[in-house]
């Protein structure tokens, strides 16, 4: 049951998810967004059950330290995004670890005397497979973490699958209009035939079996690595000309039917999605019973009141009316466009049989403002991780910044050494710590110095639990 029910998870998660970026370095905008900004931590110690760490050192160290800096990008999160940055790790307002970000599309560059001035070359494309490393090795969970660290990979995944459902909508919708000769009086019945939804799912399959960079197979094994199941996703994403054949055996295509606010899609009786958008709220239902007793199914809803947007989602595969896999989404109080303050929360539970153990869930709220609803404006944000066992703040991340329009000469494309760090095995390793530790200890030390004697012991002992410590004295 576990491998049917993740198969399906295949067919959600190509409409619904928002990977690296190809090799060009041309820029997408005519124009980049301009920061300067301050990026500061807080851990609250009071938000965490008891524990053996020594959460108010930790507390007063965070609450000393911040990033700052100023940088240019454009296309943010997208995989053609462009990026360039100069910042410090400070303490107190007093520089530490000076550094500079130079970003591509899938190029990312680290230089900082902290590494003799070296450029740190990393391709996003390995990213997923070196965060796994940990995982394999010390069952941290940082493929999670890298999931947040490089969201232009969910972004890539979203379009990739969603961009060719839509253009083939598109075209169905256009082919049917010069049919009822423009004139469909707010109301159009049509029919998407098999032929061309088998076109789609060869269209499909291609985003997986063509992509020389595996950076879908890479997600998926990183997504799904706790279930030891990715294999099972890819492989229907290989193949979805036979999920189309499962449930339009008949070919018999895909009945559309719109309205002025309303969409449903239908293989004979059997509705597998509608939308409808009247004053601000938005309901969109998915469902495919696909194969016997399984049943997967999304739905969505959107209200939008004034100055914010609430939202509930769910994506669940149930097999016998009993869910195997589920995700929940609540959010509450989103920016609505235009809008220049506002606070609310986003949470995110899983559940269901696959799993041994139920995961914790994930909230986290914030607080926003913004001068202006068009740049330039300054903007202050607070996002706050919400412990599951207390339900109190337990970590904050605090961003202030000025923001502002820059064009895009502001970006120089510069030569760099392409050696991956992602890459890395146990000669680079060697050579890295040959080159790199006497000005790490140098940069590091006076860091060092300030931390509470509680950090320091809660750091030593975490490096030795997990043998990282061994790895970078031997």
């Amino acid at each position: 049951m576990k491998a049917t029910a993740l198969r399906l998870v295949a067919l959600v998660l190509c409409l619904i998810l928002p990977a690296a970026a190809v090799a060009e370095t041309f820029l997408v905008q005519d124009d980049a967004t301009h920061v300067d900004f301050t990026l500061g931590f807080g851990l609250h110690a009071d938000g965490f059950p008891q524990s053996e760490a020594h959460l108010k050192d930790w507390e007063n160290f965070l609450s000393r330290l911040d990033i700052s800096g100023s940088l240019n990008g454009q296309a943010f999160l997208q995989p053609e995004s462009r990026m360039y940055m100069e910042a410090a790790m400070r303490i107190d307002g007093e520089e530490k670890i000076p550094f500079t970000y130079d970003g591509a599309h899938s190029y990312r560059y680290l230089i900082s005397p902290m590494f003799r001035g070296d450029s740190i070359h990393f391709q996003m494309h390995n990213f997923f497979d070196f965060m796994l490393k940990p995982y394999y090795f010390t069952e941290l969970p940082t493929q999670y973490l890298a999931m947040f660290m490089y969201p232009n990979a969910t972004y890539f995944i979203a379009d990739a699958f969603y961009t060719p459902v839509a253009e083939m909508m598109a075209e169905a919708h256009e082919d049917a209009l010069l049919e009822a000769d423009g004139d469909a009086a707010g109301d159009l019945t049509y029919t998407v035939p098999y032929e061309r939804l088998f076109e789609l799912c060869e269209t499909l399959d291609y985003v997986t079996t063509d992509d020389s960079a595996f950076r879908v197979y890479a997600y998926f094994d990183a997504l799904l690595a706790e279930l030891y199941a990715s294999y099972v996703v890819t492989d229907t994403l290989e193949n979805l000309e036979y999920v189309l054949e499962e449930i339009d055996p008949g070919e018999e295509g895909m009945t559309v039917e719109e309205t002025a606010d309303s969409l449903v899609c239908s293989f004979g009786d059997v509705e597998v999605f509608s939308k409808t958008v009247v004053d601000g709220v938005t309901d969109i239902s998915f469902q495919l019973p696909f194969p016997t007793d399984y049943l997967t199914t999304v739905s969505y809803h959107s209200e939008t009141m004034g100055n914010s947007t609430d939202l509930s989602a769910l994506i669940e595969i149930s097999y016998e009316d009993e869910p195997a896999v589920s995700l929940s989404l609540e959010g509450v109080g989103l920016p609505a466009e235009g809008a220049l303050q506002g606070e609310g929360s986003l949470t995110a539970v899983m559940d269901g049989t696959v799993f041994e153990e139920t995961p914790a869930p994930l909230t986290l709220a914030f607080q926003w403002s913004r001068t202006a609803a068009e740049l330039p404006y300054d903007l202050d944000l607070t996002v706050d991780w919400i412990h599951p066992e207390t339900s109190q703040p337990a970590f904050s991340v605090y961003f202030n910044g000025s923001l502002s329009v820059r064009d895009k000469d502001v970006f120089v494309d510069v030569e760099y050494p392409q050696e991956d760090f992602f890459s890395l095995n146990d000669m680079f390793l060697q050579e890295y710590k040959a080159r790199w530790m006497p000005t790490m200890g140098l940069y590091l030390l006076p860091v060092v110095l300030e931390m509470p004697a509680g950090v320091i012991d809660d750091t030593v002992g975490f490096l030795i639990d997990t043998d990282l410590l061994i790895s970078f004295i031997e």
